[in-house]
């Protein structure tokens, strides 16, 4: 359930990172719904669509329920509000 407010489209304005979206299936957290997210330590995620994958995201403050940003190895994306 806490893993509910992560949930959503996350954007950046670098055209060369564009967005995100966090989905989940089964339980476990998805990056544009393909790329698994593993917890790690400190509240960082790590993507395991590779097994050496370096990415990781963090999410950042929530409000209402949802989290606003996320930090995508040390790159801010802001949620994308489409209600």
């Amino acid at each position: 359930k806490e893993w509910n407010s992560y949930l959503g489209h996350y954007r950046n304005e670098n055209p060369w990172l564009g967005s995100i979206r966090v989905t989940m299936r089964k339980g476990k957290l998805l990056t544009d719904g393909v790329a698994p997210l593993q917890p790690g330590e400190g509240g960082v995620f790590h993507l395991r669509d590779e097994e050496h994958n370096p990415e990781w995201i963090r999410f950042g403050e929530t409000v209402n329920g949802k989290v606003m940003r996320i930090k995508f190895s040390g790159e801010d994306f802001w949620r994308v509000m489409a209600e």
